[in-house]
């Protein structure tokens, strides 16, 4: 079974693959659930989780997700980019554990390019919000902690 990377599940805007599709009427990004429960190595059983998810949030089938099957009749649910990211996050487990990390000093890193009074502090943030991103995405899919 091929575990999905992280960049798969998380694209950085440049790189949609295969199993990520791009809905032009909605304008967002449509994952499939069951691609964010491998990538996540949940131990509970893909129905289980996604029930416990969807309670937790409060969900409606038909409007936070649409629940399909695939090929060998097996029930999925298509999901928005970001409610892949909510489930990420009240996930148990330790590659939510690191993505949740991953999150958190993102938006930190995000909240200090914003505010940058220069050019060079805008570049230097930006190099650094990269390297970031490309240790973190290696070490994640690796199934390592980050920093």
């Amino acid at each position: 079974m091929k575990i999905i990377s992280f960049d798969e599940l998380f694209p950085d805007y440049a790189d949609i693959k295969n199993n990520i599709d791009h809905n032009k009427e909605e304008g967002s990004l449509t994952v499939k659930a069951s691609e964010v429960y491998k990538f996540l190595r949940v131990e509970t059983s893909f129905d289980q989780w996604f029930k416990l998810c969807s309670e937790d949030m409060g969900l409606t089938e038909g409007k936070d997700y649409i629940k399909t099957k695939n090929a060998d009749q097996q029930v999925d649910y298509l999901i928005s980019y970001d409610l892949s990211k909510q489930f990420c996050m009240i996930s148990d487990g330790n590659v939510a554990h690191q993505i949740r990390k991953y999150f958190i000093k993102s938006a930190n890193l995000y909240g200090e390019f914003m505010n940058a009074k220069s050019m060079e502090e805008v570049i230097r943030l930006y190099t650094e919000y990269i390297e970031y991103r490309r240790k973190a995405t290696a070490r994640i899919n690796a199934g390592l902690d980050i920093e």
